[in-house]
């Protein structure tokens, strides 16, 4: 890419990546040469208002964002650790206002643990996961997500 023949990036010397936001090159690049991922970077960098507002905001938006993101370029960039790494985080913030779009992710991405995870959360606390946009966002696009959704509802109240 950078050697000489006329590439636009051997030229300019800099390589635009399109698909991608710094903050998440950033921490997958972190991720692969020391095996760590800054969530503590977002919490000071970005979030900038009061402590109790902006920790439930960080854990409960931010994080699960963030991580869907990472777990997007993980995947494209082919990075198995680092897809294990964002499953593990996704999990532990699963919340109802998230488990639809955790559900989308898990689905999207081939993590059939997390998939699991997902549907059994979304069965346990379906009235209110109905209720979310990210439910009404899982309706209008996969409805194969929604039967299954259905279905994993149905086996809990048996």
């Amino acid at each position: 890419m950078f050697a000489p023949g006329g590439m636009r990036e051997s030229i300019d010397k800099e390589v635009t990546l399109k698909d991608i936001d710094v903050t998440t090159m950033e921490n997958m690049l972190r991720f692969m040469y020391g095996a760590s991922v800054d969530l503590a970077y977002l919490e000071t960098n970005i979030l900038d208002i009061s402590f109790l507002f902006s920790f439930l905001l960080f854990y409960y938006l931010v994080v699960p964002l963030f991580l869907f993101y990472l777990l997007g370029a993980a995947d494209m960039y082919d990075i198995t650790a680092l897809r294990l790494l964002c499953e593990k985080h996704i999990t532990s913030s699963l919340a109802v206002h998230n488990a639809a779009e955790s559900l989308h992710h898990a689905d999207r991405y081939r993590l059939p643990r997390l998939k699991d995870t997902c549907i059994k959360f979304i069965a346990a606390n379906y009235l209110k996961v109905i209720n979310t946009e990210g439910y009404k966002t899982v309706l209008r696009t996969n409805c194969e997500l929604i039967i299954e959704i259905n279905q994993g509802y149905s086996n809990f109240r048996q």
